[in-house]
């Protein structure tokens, strides 16, 4: 079997699939050398299986990001806390896929249920967007995904289709919901709920300063507001949201001087910090994070240091921020790497990322665990 390879630091997203005998799905994704889109996948605890092909080859820029949605029920989720504190369990009929190709058209490829990926179609005009740019979901009611990207213009865009279809047909825009020029083309940027009903995106503009876009159930976006001083992280820099307590939205960056940093909100209050939570010159200025629970108390933020290490962060409750901590050995990634996070099962939170292996953390007894996937 040929080996499969993606570029040290693809993007990579994932997501669960089904339920089969063998337990929950857990599917992995990234665009492979060939410009092809993967998947690779475990079910359970079981054994990783080796990446397998969903589209033709150069439908994509090798390494390109992606993200995942769901529509056709409710999203699958397996995680502490998810429902009221409890572990929960929800069902989801079909699996997106999204990335702009390229041509520099919003794809989308799907399965339903444990069913037979369809290849990818389009679903915006081409040369919309920088090939490779950066994508993301966002559900802006519980009946509504929504897609976005930063175009060629530096304009946010949204698409959005019902999550009780599952057709390509039933998709809607792009359409631009900000200025022209508000942040680079292709920009990197992460998706919040803030309170009970409002959607947020939140991006670095040209500016350096930290903007939120947001709409409140089905109303109108709003224009882009600065949350943040200016030049305090190169635009278009990686960020990422999490709820740190049950009405606390956080955002994570790193900042111009290699900090990892937060910035938070409590409801509809006002927006607080950014504050540093690491020393300066821990990893690359814009670099990328993500942010999860590790259990119903504590959240996580994640990132590639300038020594190639994973490094966590993390808060108890309302509680200090205490590391980052390195939690891999050095150079198993490049500085400021792409990653993902998904609960493998209700208590083993996992981080994914492709350095010159593919690898996995999970959180074992009291420690991190790793090992490299299968190619």
């Amino acid at each position: 079997m040929a080996r499969v390879v993606a570029p040290s630091g693809a993007g990579i997203a994932a997501s669960y699939q089904g339920v089969q005998s063998g337990g929950l799905q857990v599917d992995t994704f990234f665009i492979g050398d060939d410009g092809a889109l993967y998947v690779a996948w475990v079910l359970g605890t079981g054994t990783w299986n080796r990446p397998v092909g969903i589209s033709r080859p150069n439908i994509a820029l090798p390494g390109a990001r992606v993200a995942v949605g769901w529509r056709g029920g409710i999203p699958l989720a397996v995680y502490p806390g998810a429902e009221a504190g409890t572990d929960a369990v929800y069902y989801t009929s079909q699996v997106n896929v999204f990335f702009i190709g390229t041509d520099g058209a919003l794809y989308v490829a799907s399965v339903i249920g444990l069913g037979t990926w369809n290849e990818p179609v389009r679903i915006s005009p081409p040369n919309i967007a920088p090939p490779g740019g950066s994508v993301a979901i966002g559900y802006q009611t519980s009946r509504q995904l929504d897609v976005f990207f930063f175009d060629n213009n530096g304009v946010l865009n949204v698409a959005w289709a019902s999550t009780s279809g599952i057709s390509a047909q039933d998709w809607n825009g792009p359409v631009g919901i900000s200025p022209r020029n508000t942040a680079p083309p292709g920009a990197r940027f992460a998706t919040g709920g803030q309170g009970s009903n409002q959607l947020v995106v939140v991006y670095f503009g040209n500016n350096g300063a930290l903007h939120i876009s947001w709409v409140v159930g089905r109303g109108t976006w709003q224009d882009p507001v600065g949350i943040s001083p200016p030049d305090i992280a190169p635009p278009g820099a990686g960020v990422s949201t999490a709820i740190q307590t049950r009405n606390q939205l956080n955002v994570f960056f790193i900042g111009k001087n290699g900090a990892l940093n937060v910035a938070w909100v409590a409801g509809g209050g006002t927006w607080q910090g950014p504050v540093g939570i690491s020393l300066p010159n821990i990893a690359p200025p814009g670099g990328n994070v993500i942010s999860a629970p590790q259990t119903s108390n504590q959240l996580d933020a994640f990132f590639i240091g300038n020594n190639g290490a994973l490094h966590v962060s993390w808060v108890v409750g309302g509680g200090m921020w205490q590391g980052p901590v390195g939690i891999s050995p050095p150079d198993i990634a490049p500085p400021g790497a792409p990653l993902a996070w998904i609960f493998q099962t209700n208590t083993q939170l996992d981080v994914f990322v492709n350095g010159r292996e593919r690898w996995v953390f999970w959180t074992g007894p009291n420690k991190w665990e790793s090992f490299a996937l299968a190619s």
